[in-house]
């Protein structure tokens, strides 16, 4: 896991001193967790509290996930873990599909369960294999998101072997794993009862449900973007980065599915209170303001000296390596207008101008 760490660290210059030190501390936590089995499968750890960042992807959740994760009672995840994505949500599916269904998935399915699993089909041990599978297939692309980001190889291999040998299904199995792994990174980053851990994957919402109704301690921030803009910086990272290219059309299906999530969700009686949703034009015009708000709902005591320190220290301005190849772009609000074609303009007026106006998006 030293490695990996370093690995991380040298290839992400950008990276803050806060997350190289949690990437570090992750490194060294986890050789001396390991070899003395400091959180097993089976223990059971004193909750604590835990948030959740989610949105459609290039919404300005890194961006959110750094002003929170300057508060000094913060412990997060170095990355993107993608921890539901890649356990989780295999469960769901993947042992369900058809003959044609694994077909038009062809090379997606093939690199995940191999071409027994595509011919025959998948069983229950396909996708505990697929996961190990794809950990390494996410560090070995030398990617920074992925699995490897919060838990090294050899601990994933024993916690999925501990278990599988407790009695319950594999959705079950796959959640108390995911939980597993949090608590081993929080407590080995230094955790105790008074800090905040918090995880940032965008397109965990699709589980909020699932993470909020297994966590009653846990808590959920939705980040809105107007959808034109989101694609507009999509358009600019698929210049250079192959995962980007996706169609205008798959871009607004996507942005919309979002928005119903996050609306399902608020209905959810059962866990809307922890819910917050935040505009990104908002944080952008007022972002003191609303990063304050957001503070309040977290429960992180601060002052407002404090909240001007997190805002000033992350301003988009200063941001060096910012661009059309960056991972930050420009976070201009209304930069669409410029960016996009009149053809693309016009499928999003057609296709998803119903949703734009009611989130209070004008064209």
């Amino acid at each position: 896991m030293g490695f990996y760490a370093l690995e991380i660290i040298a290839s992400e210059p950008s990276i803050e001193r806060k997350e190289q030190s949690a990437i570090v501390r992750l490194a060294l936590r986890t050789f001396m967790a390991y070899s003395s089995n400091l959180i097993s499968a089976t223990d059971t750890v004193t909750d604590y509290r835990k948030l959740f960042i989610v949105g459609c992807p290039r919404s300005g959740t890194t961006w959110l996930w750094k002003l929170i994760d300057s508060h000094p009672d913060v412990i997060s995840a170095p990355r993107e873990s993608h921890l539901y994505r890649l356990i989780y949500q295999p469960f769901t599916y993947v042992t369900k599909l058809g003959t044609a269904e694994r077909w038009k998935q062809g090379a997606s399915f093939l690199k995940n369960y191999g071409v027994w699993p595509m011919i025959f089909g998948a069983s229950s041990d396909t996708v505990w294999r697929g996961i190990l599978r794809n950990y390494r297939r996410y560090d070995g692309a030398a990617g920074n998101v992925g699995l490897h980001t919060i838990v090294s190889y050899p601990e994933l291999t024993a916690l999925i072997r501990e278990v599988r040998q407790a009695p319950g299904e594999d959705l079950e199995h796959a959640k108390h794993l995911i939980k597993v792994i949090i608590d081993r990174y929080f407590y080995q980053a230094g955790g105790e009862a008074h800090n905040l851990f918090v995880e940032k994957t965008p397109m965990h919402i699709s589980c909020s449900d699932v993470i909020l109704k297994q966590f009653p301690e846990a808590k959920v921030i939705i980040i809105n973007r107007d959808g034109r803009d989101v694609c507009a910086s999509w358009q600019a990272r698929a210049k250079t980065q192959k995962w980007a290219r996706r169609s205008t059309e798959k871009l607004i299906k996507q942005w919309k599915r979002c928005v119903e999530l996050s609306r399902q969700f608020q209905a959810d009686p059962q866990i809307k209170d922890r819910i917050r949703m935040v505009r990104y034009e908002d944080l952008r015009k007022q972002p003191e303001e609303e990063s304050a708000k957001l503070l309040d709902f977290l429960e992180l005591s601060y002052t407002p000296e404090q909240v001007k320190g997190f805002v000033n220290k992350l301003d988009i301005k200063k941001v060096t390596l910012k661009g059309e190849n960056e991972h930050v772009r420009k976070g201009h609000v209304g930069d669409w207008k410029q960016s996009l074609s009149e053809q693309d303009i016009h499928l999003w007026q057609t296709k998803a101008r119903e949703t734009l106006l009611q989130l209070g998006y004008t064209f």
